[in-house]
């Protein structure tokens, strides 16, 4: 949506990307110890469910040291951590740290709203996408 509207109204924008992040207030990682202590499901959107969490503090330095300038057509900016992990990495971590064993749900319409289930109205694939590896169909 904001690169059409940047592009039909040549309006210079960057793009940033959001991969997770977590710090002193929280983050997906926080709901998912959440979850593990409540013995609540944690849904996932495949398995594994790799993501490059980023500190607030390293988003916040970043952006002011190293954001591309505004520009038209609109340039993308990719915010994530250095190191992949997945949801179930994290979540068995937490697992270990209180004793409990968390419990994981696929279902690709179940986990946060704005993935690839939401591109395309009638389900898996998207016009012109597949599916990731291990999605569910």
């Amino acid at each position: 949506m904001a690169r059409t509207c940047a592009r039909l109204l040549d309006l210079p924008i960057v793009i940033a990307r959001m991969n997770v992040a977590y710090g002193p207030t929280g983050g997906l990682a926080i709901f998912h110890l959440d979850s593990v202590v409540t013995d609540r499901p944690i849904s996932v959107r495949w398995d594994p469910a790799p993501y490059s969490p980023i500190f607030q503090d390293d988003i916040n330095d970043r952006w002011s040291r190293c954001s591309p300038p505004p520009r038209s057509p609109p340039q993308s900016s990719n915010w994530g951590g250095d190191e992949v992990v997945t949801v179930q990495e994290w979540s068995h971590y937490f697992g270990e740290l209180t004793g409990r064993t968390p419990r994981f749900v696929l279902d690709s319409r179940r986990a946060l709203i704005g993935g690839w289930p939401s591109m395309s109205p009638g389900g898996w694939p998207s016009p012109g996408r597949a599916a990731p590896a291990g999605a569910r169909e």
